[in-house]
């Protein structure tokens, strides 16, 4: 029997469902330190387990229930995970982790894979009355003359009454954990329920690398790293003098050389900036603007000479009309580049 799980413990958090369903279900254990993973043994010859995921915005989003092995059942899926209505239906504040793990395991635990089973033939009935054999006309009795033939009717009944045995898939094998690293010879000599307790309590864990290092083995590692930091201290020491004269040389070198190659330096850089800002697309853009003025106040200038009547009208149009024309064409130019380079 399950524990029956009832409205009060609904709207909980996480770590007080989490508690409720390590208190209500013994054999439910965690597989991580952070308790997001359980198994729940099933009571099946081939070591099936019911596994749930918890997400990490748990009770928000609904827990994930999985199969370990092949499981014949309309609530599991060919990749072993189990979905039933209430699952499906999961409401954070009604819905509890406990109810749906006890509804499942309701479900699955009496479930047991078909087996053939062999249909005894009827046995017929006597009513204590010795009925005398019937005679035919050559003296044999019918009994025995028609005993192959009721033989013949049971097999066929026999064969045809006879369940088909349903082929169920082979069990997956166990997964095999990866071998200790060699360089912790104490996790060789553990059960799994040991290595089991140290990866889901922290007291456990500090314990184990407390011991680890304790260990002669390890007290002799951080011996030799002692010893090396040492001799590299040592090493860096002797080259003190020889960083103390190079510093000296810098700055020597500094005080004498740096001062001039650093201002010529600089003259070559700001040299070179100017060619770059003669040349970039600013500065061309800046001169085509600059040149339709100049065209543009060079045709005002005609058109004040014509109006102070200075020059014929026939002069007047040729020349204004051809200023125009270079003015226009230039501002053309210059929003050209001014929308392509810039």
């Amino acid at each position: 029997m399950y524990p029956r799980v009832g409205s009060p413990s609904a709207g909980r958090g996480r770590t007080q469902q989490i508690d409720e369903l390590l208190a209500q279900l013994p054999s439910c254990h965690p597989l991580n330190r952070d308790q997001s993973l359980f198994e729940v043994a099933l009571r099946m010859a081939d070591g099936a387990a019911l596994r749930i995921t918890l997400p990490p915005t748990f009770p928000q989003a609904r827990p994930v229930l999985a199969v370990t092995r092949p499981l014949q059942h309309p609530w599991v899926d060919q990749a072993g995970g189990v979905t039933f209505p209430s699952l499906l239906s999961w409401l954070p504040a009604q819905s509890t982790l406990l109810a749906v793990v006890a509804e499942a395991l309701s479900e699955l635990q009496p479930f047991q894979q078909p087996t053939a089973q062999r249909l005894s033939p009827p046995v017929p009935q006597s009513n204590g009355r010795s009925t005398p054999p019937y005679r035919g006309s050559y003296g044999h009795s019918r009994s025995e003359s028609s005993g192959s033939q009721q033989q013949q009717q049971q097999q066929q009944h026999r064969q045809h009454q006879r369940p088909q045995r349903q082929e169920s898939p082979p069990p997956l094998p166990p997964p095999t954990p990866p071998p200790p690293l060699a360089d912790f010879p104490e996790l060789r000599s553990m059960s799994a329920k040991q290595l089991h307790r140290i990866l889901v309590y922290d007291q456990a864990y500090r314990e184990l690398v407390a011991k680890i290092a304790a260990s002669p083995a390890r007290s002799g590692v951080q011996r030799q790293l002692r010893l090396g930091n040492a001799d590299l201290a040592a090493a860096n020491l002797a080259h003190e003098s020889e960083i103390a004269e190079l510093r000296n040389q810098i700055a020597i070198i500094r005080s004498t050389e740096y001062g001039p190659a650093k201002a010529a330096y600089d003259a070559k850089v700001a040299r070179q900036q100017a060619v770059l800002d003669k040349f970039s697309p600013a500065r061309l853009v800046e001169k085509l603007g600059e040149s339709a003025a100049d065209v543009d106040a060079e045709s005002e200038a005609l058109y004040d000479t014509f109006a102070a009547g200075e020059s014929t009208l026939e002069a007047f149009i040729q020349k204004h009309m051809a200023l125009r024309r270079k003015y226009h064409m230039q501002e053309t130019t210059r929003q050209a580049a001014a929308a392509t380079l810039l």
